[in-house]
């Protein structure tokens, strides 16, 4: 009688742990960004998120690819043209930009939204202000 062949697969590097851990990280932002509940109009510009956001609280969506909060005064873009950009500023909005979503605005729409007044967000912000 033969020994039972065993096979077991534990990576510990390599490109299938590192897309893992990725995944995990944007699954973690995503949820962090969905908990956002400032009490000021505030629109995060999250670029490439959208989606995964999007997928997430699919009854969010609204016209215009916009994800809405329903429970806080909060909206996800993935980008803002400038003019609506201003618009919104003018009504009092806060922006809050996520990742590389201010680099790609740049190359998209020729503006730099953190020269407009947006800020980078942070995972640890406070949002009762």
């Amino acid at each position: 009688p033969g020994q039972p062949v065993r096979f077991s697969l534990k990576p510990s590097g390599g490109p299938l742990v590192e897309e893992s851990v990725q995944r995990f990280r944007w699954m973690r932002r995503a949820q962090q960004l969905l908990m956002a509940a400032p009490k000021k109009r505030t629109a995060f510009i999250i670029g490439f998120d959208w989606a995964m956001l999007a997928t997430l609280r699919p009854k969010w969506v609204k016209p215009g690819g916009i994800l809405r909060n329903p429970n806080a005064p909060v909206e996800f873009h993935d980008w803002i043209p400038p003019e609506r950009f201003r618009k919104m500023k003018t009504e009092g909005t806060r922006f809050l930009v996520v990742g590389d979503a201010a680099r790609f605005t740049r190359m998209k729409y020729g503006y730099d939204p953190f020269e407009e007044g947006a800020r980078a967000w942070n995972p640890k912000m406070r949002f009762y202000r």
